[in-house]
C-alpha cells in the first residue's frame, strides 16, 4: 500500500526564511531585502494562500521520482546548476542526475556561495549568464560537456 500524499504543501514567512538560513555558507551570500521582496511576492502571486493566518506560500508537491533508467533515457542538450550549499536538492543528488543523462552534451555548474534560491543571491548573475549562453550556443564557458566551478576565489568566471 502507498501512502497518500498531498498535491500541495505550505510555508509561512518564517519556515521560508528558516530554511533559507539553513543553507547559507557565505556571509554575503543573500540580502535579507531581496529575501523580503521574495516573499512579498509570492504572496501577492497567490491571493489566497496569501489570507491564511498571516498568510503562507503555496507549491505543488514533489516526489523526485526520476530514476537512474529514466535519467538514461534522457539524449537532449542538457545544463544543470546547483548551488554549493543547497539542502533542498542535494548537489550529490544532482551530480549523479548528470552522470546518469544518456546526452553527450551536458554541463554541469557548481555554484559557490549559493544556496537553492541562487536566482536571489549573490552569484545570480554567473547563474543568469551560464543559462543565456546554454540556451543562445549551447555551451557554457565555451564548454558543451563537462563539470565547472563558478564563483569560487581564483576560478574564472564566466566571459
Amino acid at each position: 500500500a502507498t501512502a497518500e500524499r498531498v498535491p500541495m504543501n505550505t510555508q509561512s514567512h518564517s519556515d521560508f526564511v528558516a530554511n533559507w538560513d539553513r543553507q547559507v555558507g557565505c556571509a554575503d551570500q543573500y540580502d535579507r531585502a531581496a529575501s523580503d521582496a521574495v516573499w512579498s511576492d509570492m504572496l501577492e502571486s497567490d491571493p489566497g494562500g496569501a489570507t491564511w493566518g498571516s498568510g503562507v506560500r503555496r507549491a505543488p508537491e514533489s516526489t523526485g521520482s526520476w530514476t537512474p533508467a529514466m535519467v538514461g533515457k534522457v539524449n537532449v542538450p542538457t545544463l544543470m546548476i546547483t548551488g554549493a550549499h543547497d539542502k533542498q536538492v542535494l548537489p550529490q543528488r544532482v551530480r549523479e542526475f548528470y552522470e546518469d543523462l544518456a546526452t553527450p552534451e551536458k554541463v554541469f555548474i557548481d555554484l559557490a556561495c549559493s544556496s537553492h534560491n541562487a536566482m536571489w543571491e549573490r552569484n545570480h548573475v554567473l547563474l543568469f549568464r551560464a543559462s543565456l549562453e546554454w540556451l543562445t550556443r549551447g555551451t557554457v564557458n565555451g564548454t558543451k560537456t563537462g563539470m565547472l566551478k563558478l564563483g569560487y576565489a581564483g576560478v574564472p568566471e564566466s566571459r
